[in-house]
């Protein structure tokens, strides 16, 4: 497994992302990115980062959670 950092929060476009997480997606083909955001930083939020939310284009960011931390994926209609 890719070696994730516990203390940033990590985006990378779709194809670039870590192919475990990739793999995390329900979207089809229709990926855009991917976003890890480390528990340390995650336990601080009430809710899903507005940056986050506006980085879609179209419906709501898949959220996945994983051993180390969440993982958002955005996608387009």
């Amino acid at each position: 497994m890719t070696q994730l950092t516990t203390t940033a929060i990590q985006v990378w476009p779709f194809r670039s992302a870590p192919k475990e997480l990739r793999e995390l997606s329900h979207h089809g083909g229709d990926e855009d990115w991917v976003v890890f955001v480390p528990t340390e930083i995650y336990q601080d939020f009430v809710y899903m980062p507005r940056w986050i939310e506006v980085m879609d284009s179209g419906c709501d960011p898949q959220v996945a959670h994983v051993n180390g931390g969440v993982v958002y994926i955005g996608a387009h209609a």
